[in-house]
């Protein structure tokens, strides 16, 4: 498994720097010490659920947030909510469904699509 830290410490950074903060004012807002963040972004540090939480909030953010950056939104990655991960997975039900009752219906001419309606 790839370590995680290296990109994630990028990121908060990227982040930090964008509001134009220290580490040392990113620190106060989150209540963790400036070395700390200082090893975080460095990616030497492992930071803490409850850290990343921290974080993330003194930066306006998610905790996805942290883990995004435009690279790989660019390359058509998604963070996927649990509200997202129950829709996706409703809908990945019901195309097995129709995938399946087409299946049972394999070697006959009905399982061709119907014809498009004529305007």
């Amino acid at each position: 498994m790839a370590d995680v830290r290296p990109s994630l410490g990028r990121q908060i950074r990227k982040l930090r720097r964008q509001q134009k903060l220290t580490q040392e004012a990113l620190a106060e807002r989150s209540g963790l010490s400036y070395k700390y963040i200082g090893e975080v972004e460095r990616g030497s540090g492992n930071a803490t659920v409850v850290a990343l939480g921290a974080i993330a909030e003194a930066l306006g953010v998610s905790i996805a947030g942290l883990f995004t950056d435009t690279a790989t939104a660019a390359q058509g990655v998604r963070v996927v909510t649990l509200s997202d991960y129950s829709v996706l997975r409703e809908a990945h039900d019901s195309l097995e469904q129709v995938l399946r009752h087409f299946d049972s219906r394999s070697g006959t001419d009905e399982t061709a699509l119907p014809k498009e309606p004529q305007k």
